[in-house]
């Protein structure tokens, strides 16, 4: 199954979440910067930052492989289909993951890359 390229932005995002049956007032809103003063301008509150990076399949190939070794069990590798990773806030307890840290973590791994767009989900 192919997936056509989708536009990571507010709207194209709202869009999305409307016809998947979303409530109305969580909506998608552009994040301008990670630091503190950029941060605060997000509307509250707020349950989810995603970033947009490119990133190589090298680098996926090894993050994967890296944290796929600590598991416990040991699939098949030819079948094996898909990756994914989800950072998520419950219940307000977001204190040992600060999102903005992370995605300026992998803001700074990729020097020189300038191609990052940052949402937010919040509540409106």
């Amino acid at each position: 199954m192919e997936w056509t390229p989708m536009e990571i932005n507010p709207e194209m995002l709202n869009k999305m979440m409307d016809k998947l049956g979303v409530g109305g007032n969580w909506r998608f809103v552009d994040v301008l910067g990670l630091e503190g003063d950029q941060l605060s301008a997000v509307p509250k509150p707020c349950c989810a930052l995603m970033l947009l990076f490119p990133l190589t399949q090298q680098a996926i190939k090894e993050a994967h492989n890296d944290v796929a070794a600590q598991g416990q069990c040991r699939p098949e590798a030819d079948k094996v289909n898909f990756h994914f990773i989800a950072f998520v806030n419950v219940m307000d307890n977001s204190t040992s993951l600060d999102a903005a840290k992370v995605c300026r973590g992998f803001m700074e791994r990729e020097e020189g890359e300038v191609r990052f767009s940052a949402v937010a989900l919040c509540q409106s």
